[in-house]
């Protein structure tokens, strides 16, 4: 008979060959390149659930192909014809444009990825997630933006002029990033319109030295000094341009036509030309959630700051997130009601804490991050993973002021003054960075600037790209 010692050992052998079967056919299952039908090979819920929106919009695109919208290949980027296009209603029938009355500069998309002309065999079989979707469509419903311009130059259809200044956007993913609109959703966070495929891509970054090589647009343009066509690439990669980056730019051998819209580079990551043009333009990360409606911002910015009608918050400045980082576990040891000064892991647990202790509690408080940052003057946006943050632009639509790490990351020219950098070690964040000398009326007028910024250049993905080519075009006063 056996004793109750091996009886477990039994057992527990058993478990852990179960286990080890289950792991091997999961694992099997998700690199599998035979024929199984796609609901065999997905298991987990969150392939289960883009299998699902597959099939919804597959549907969707067979009703969009019987009624062309836009003069794109790509019929599943938003393209509104209510917009007043400037370069179709100029051009007419004629390729070629009047001096000085045509659009400063021009938009273009190439076709080699989600633009191609085959867009069975090639345009829906490169990946997109929803950001870049956002940002295309930005760039397409801009008011300089010409559908066809790019293989109309390369033809010769139309001819260059050398008066434009021509900005190309790449239509593949070049940023792949996968907690945007949902916080970690990863494959959810794929845009599946149409059909699109949700494996890896294997366009990723082929264009971007051929393109500066080969282009007839990128040639013409040889001499820096005058050079009018800029190729603009989206980079959201953690650590800074990678280096088929640094490559390309190599190929544009001091020519400056690359520019990498960055979302997450630190200065010292740069190499020194990038530093000194705009080989680097911060990009802005969207919020994955707002504070104030459009209309509620609309009235901050109208506000009379030295006329008694702005608002005084009651806490000087807050931080409520996990403490996986040195600079958040410095933010979170500065925590002090007394002082009014909220920081820790749990938003609702610091809301809580000073409601009780310092102002009478108010009915239907929500205890969310959106209202501490409501009530908050200034707001540390550390990074996590990366150096960006998507707090950094919530905190922004809360009307609060943002302290960013004084880490080097790189933001867009307009909103660096806005900002504070702040040495997170300190032990006094308040003091060394002077907050509690902000009088009302200097903190009403700094709210309402970023406030301004927000609505211009963050609130849409139309706003990002207006961002990234006003930031271009003053750069070349």
């Amino acid at each position: 008979m056996l004793s109750r010692f091996h009886f477990k050992v039994i057992i527990f052998t058993i478990a852990i060959a179960t286990i080890n079967l289950w792991t091997t056919t999961f694992l099997l299952d998700q690199i599998s390149t035979s024929t199984t039908t796609k609901q065999e090979k997905f298991s987990s819920p969150a392939l289960r659930n883009i299998l699902q929106r597959e099939h919804q919009q597959d549907r969707e695109f067979e009703d969009l192909k019987t009624k062309k919208t836009s003069p794109l290949h790509d019929q599943t980027l938003f393209y509104n014809n209510s917009i007043h296009r400037s370069w179709l209603l100029q051009q007419q029938d004629d390729t070629t444009f009047a001096e000085n009355k045509h659009p400063p500069y021009m938009l273009l998309l190439t076709n080699f990825g989600w633009n191609h002309e085959n867009q069975t065999g090639i345009g829906l079989q490169t990946r997109r997630f929803q950001l870049s979707t956002r940002l295309y469509e930005g760039i397409i419903n801009h008011e300089y933006f010409h559908p066809t311009a790019w293989q109309d130059l390369e033809s010769g259809k139309m001819k260059i002029n050398e008066r434009v200044r021509y900005y190309v956007f790449l239509d593949a993913e070049t940023c792949h990033e996968k907690s945007w609109p949902e916080y970690g959703g990863r494959l959810n966070n794929l845009d599946l319109s149409g059909g699109r495929i949700y494996s890896a891509d294997k366009s990723k970054d082929l264009f971007v030295r051929p393109i500066l090589r080969q282009s007839k647009l990128f040639t013409t343009f040889h001499d820096a000094k005058s050079n009018n066509a800029k190729y603009i690439v989206f980079e959201c990669g953690c650590a800074g341009p990678q280096k088929h980056y640094v490559h390309a730019r190599k190929v544009d051998k001091g020519r400056n036509q690359l520019v990498l819209a960055s979302l997450s580079s630190a200065k010292n990551q740069l190499l020194p030309s990038q530093q000194d043009d705009d080989g680097v333009i911060g990009l802005v990360p969207p919020p994955t959630k707002t504070c104030l409606p459009s209309d509620i911002r609309d009235i901050l910015q109208t506000t009379h700051c030295n006329s008694g009608e702005q608002q005084e918050r009651p806490i000087l400045w807050s931080f409520a997130g996990k403490p996986r980082t040195l600079a958040r576990k410095a933010l979170i040891s500065q925590h002090n009601v007394s002082q009014n000064i909220l920081a820790g892991t749990d938003h609702k647990v610091l809301l809580k804490d000073y409601f009780n202790s310092s102002i009478q509690l108010l009915e239907n408080t929500n205890y969310s991050f959106q209202q501490l940052t409501l009530l908050s003057n200034f707001a540390a946006t550390p990074g996590g993973d990366c150096l960006f943050s998507y707090r950094f632009s919530e905190v922004i639509s809360c009307g609060a002021i943002p302290i960013v790490e004084d880490n080097g990351w790189v933001l867009p020219e307009f909103l660096e003054p806005l900002v504070i950098r702040g040495n997170y070690s300190s032990t006094a964040l308040a003091v060394t960075n002077n907050l509690n000398n902000w009088t009302l009326e200097k903190l009403c007028r700094r709210r309402q600037e970023l406030v301004r910024i927000y609505q211009k250049y963050m609130h849409t993905g139309e706003g990002v790209i207006r961002g990234i080519l006003d930031s271009l075009e003053r750069k070349r006063k």
